[in-house]
């Protein structure tokens, strides 16, 4: 990212392409006549799984090495479940424009189980509130008094009888009042949109006695998928029987939940710029490009404040889409503040007039363990 401001040409001289090592050749123009069906959403764990990196912890302590040995041998041999999420709708981020997510305008697909996450913050927080109000009212009367005035405040706004202190009915002017609400599809800025979620943090670090045989089975991406399935394929690794592998665990820890940590975040993207600017001394490079990836974490209904940060910008100029993975290891800031639950989201950014950001796919890999990484 520069610092001066680099404003497109509206004639644009020819660069050369931008082809990464997973970019295939572009496309002949036949293609473009034949059904072309693009990916689109996924989420898949592949090995080793959580139940195999728990059980292969619990048996080498159960042979006598020590936690620390072993946590350390596991870490060194990279035994880290991961987790993937995928998203192939392909999106153009305009800067100092706002994408509609409402009305089928474009959707990842996610803004629902975000939106509830929200709505279980919103309601945590008045629950908080209420019990700071209990606290603050020892006398039984006026505490009762109390609630059963919120009530009734809550049941006139409702039925739209509550002023806004204009006198006039229903709390003013009910656009603003939407304007207000947060959800998950009003997350989005001018030339800033949330483009993937990732599953939250420890969502295959189950119960163990409540997994399916189904469910250690190996699960690929979309085959149309032009970013890998898994930026390690383990496809020479051996796999138990899934009914053994249940049977097992739950007689060494039945019921028990793992605590896990993150070791590593690997984000790819498949992307490029509007492919013409008027700086021509930075054509090919990744200089002064305001079309750029940035990511952040997501807990409890809300980002977390100070998590964010960029990790990729778009070839500056690029006239093909061009693949991009960054690796985040265990001393990065994101992968340090990353805990249980938490969520990774992917932020898709253009700024300054003519500058765009098109984005064809996008995948976040999780990989985490049932022992700290010692950086």
């Amino acid at each position: 990212m520069g610092l001066l401001q680099s404003r497109p040409s509206p004639t644009p001289p020819p660069s050369l392409p931008s082809i990464g090592p997973t970019q295939p050749q572009p496309r002949g123009p036949l293609s473009y006549f034949s059904i072309h069906s693009p990916p689109d959403t996924s989420h898949t764990h592949d090995l080793p799984t959580s139940t195999d990196t728990t059980l292969l912890s619990h048996y080498l302590t159960h042979k006598g090495l020590p936690e620390d040995v072993v946590d350390r041998i596991l870490g060194l041999a990279e035994f880290w479940s991961p987790c993937r999420r995928h998203c192939g709708r392909e999106i153009c981020v305009i800067a100092g424009t706002l994408i509609s997510r409402r009305g089928g305008a474009w959707s990842n697909g996610q803004e629902e189980d975000l939106t509830r996450e929200m709505e279980e913050r919103e309601r945590a927080d008045q629950m908080q509130l209420v019990e700071g109000v209990t606290e603050l009212n020892e006398d039984g009367d006026v505490e009762e008094h109390i609630r059963g005035e919120g009530v009734a405040v809550h049941q006139r706004e409702a039925r739209g009888e509550v002023g806004d202190g204009t006198g006039n009915q229903g709390g003013g002017n009910r656009e603003e009042e939407e304007d207000r609400v947060r959800d998950a599809w009003s997350l989005d800025r001018r030339g800033e949109v949330w483009f993937l979620s990732s599953e939250p943090i420890g969502c295959s670090h189950r119960t163990l006695s409540s997994l399916q045989p189904s469910q250690f089975q190996h699960t690929q991406s979309s085959p149309t998928s032009q970013l890998s399935s898994s930026p390690e394929s383990p496809s020479t690794f051996s796999h138990p029987q899934p009914l053994q592998i249940r049977q097992t665990a739950q007689k060494v820890f039945e019921g028990r939940k793992e605590k896990i940590w993150v070791w590593k975040i690997v984000v790819d993207t498949l992307s490029k710029d509007q492919g013409w600017s008027s700086s021509g001394q930075h054509y090919g490079t990744y200089q002064q490009c305001y079309s750029w990836f940035e990511v952040s974490l997501w807990r409890d209904g809300r980002e977390v404040e100070g998590s964010r940060c960029s990790i990729q910008s778009n070839v500056h100029a690029g006239q093909y889409f061009k693949s991009h993975r960054n690796v985040l290891g265990p001393s990065h800031s994101l992968v340090q503040q990353a805990k249980q639950g938490d969520r990774v989201l992917l932020w898709a950014r253009a700024q300054y007039p003519g500058w765009r950001n098109y984005v064809r796919e996008a995948s976040i890999t999780i990989y985490t363990a049932p022992f700290p990484p010692s950086v």
